[in-house]
């Protein structure tokens, strides 16, 4: 089975990881106008296998302008809305939270290297620095799928159901703001 994970934004991008953390396939966000598409999203996610989306959570920053936030809120929302429709299993988990599983930061770039190291023979898809959406969205799948193995190798006895809730998706709101 595979991982659908998501990175949401004009510079996101979604990356299908199996099980066994083999790099799939990886697309950029549908934009039109520059805005997400979601027919075109739609039409990306319903045609693959997938057990379930995990999605990086979106927040407004500080010193973000209103019209960029609400941009972000935009493109969020669609994409939650057509996994929604697509009645596909999603976990939101924040950007801090699975970097930090992977001994990342926001330094995007790192990550964009990270995923040349784990992947050497899907180059093309991360060669350029622009490709940085790429990275992130392929490693939130690693992240999810790592926190999944983690947890299995805890408890023998019930192991976890696919795509359940892990420990990347903290409960007590002390991620960020």
């Amino acid at each position: 089975m595979t991982v659908l994970a998501i990175d949401p934004g004009l510079k996101g991008a979604l990356a299908w990881v199996s099980r066994s953390g083999e790099l799939l396939a990886v697309e950029d966000m549908p934009l039109v106008d520059n805005e997400v598409n979601a027919k075109l999203l739609a039409s990306l996610i319903g045609g693959t296998g997938r057990e379930c989306a995990v999605v990086e959570r979106q927040q407004s920053m500080p010193k973000q302008g209103v019209a960029s936030s609400f941009k972000t809120g935009v493109s969020y929302g669609t994409i939650l809305g057509v996994l929604a429709a697509l009645d596909i299993p999603t976990f939101i988990v924040s950007s801090t939270v699975w970097k930090k599983a992977l001994h990342l930061t926001n330094d995007k770039e790192m990550s964009r290297k990270r995923a040349l190291e784990r992947w050497p023979g899907a180059v093309d898809y991360f060669k350029l620095k622009k490709y940085e959406g790429r990275a992130e969205a392929a490693l939130l799948a690693v992240a999810w799928l790592q926190s999944e193995r983690d947890l299995a190798l805890r408890a023998v006895e019930a192991p976890p159901q696919p795509c359940r809730r892990m420990v990347l998706i903290p409960r007590n709101g002390s991620e960020g703001p």
